[in-house]
């Protein structure tokens, strides 16, 4: 089914967007440990902020793959008659 396959691609977009997230998010605590970036309370602030965004993105996608799942499930259900 064209639904099968769509729902395939779009998880596995979604994984690489994870991946990606992964690495962006272990750039930034490389950027963190930095003895330089200690010395800058602005920077510290803003890689903060940057922080709690990703945590915020994170739990979106944790939420965009549980609703997919959710039509996953639907679409291996017997169609209704």
């Amino acid at each position: 089914m064209n639904q099968h396959r769509e729902m395939q691609q779009m998880g596995e977009s979604l994984d690489q967007m994870a991946q990606h997230m992964n690495r962006l998010m272990e750039h930034s605590r490389n950027m963190i440990r930095d003895e330089a970036f200690a010395r800058d309370r602005e920077m510290q602030r803003e890689m903060e902020r940057l922080r709690e965004h990703m945590n915020e993105m994170a739990d979106r996608m944790e939420n965009t793959l549980q609703i997919m799942e959710r039509i996953q499930r639907r679409l291996n259900q017997p169609a209704a008659q």
